[in-house]
């Protein structure tokens, strides 16, 4: 298994978060790290999560982000 660090840029709303670690949790990820920041905007946040997984499920992962 390889490591990877992701960013993701969210609207700063109630319930984004659990949305966001749901789909780790679904796809059976074990998030090693977890950070959480109001970006720039008080209308956003960024998360960023340092996870273990294969490369085809991360791209998957990734995408379904989008």
């Amino acid at each position: 298994m390889e490591k990877f660090t992701i960013a993701v840029l969210v609207h700063n709303r109630f319930g984004v978060l659990n949305r966001v670690t749901s789909m780790f949790r679904r796809r059976r990820f074990n998030i090693r790290a977890l950070f959480v920041s109001e970006a720039a905007s008080t209308e956003y946040s960024q998360i960023v999560l340092t996870f273990e997984g294969d490369v085809q499920a991360k791209e998957q992962l990734v995408n379904q982000l989008y």
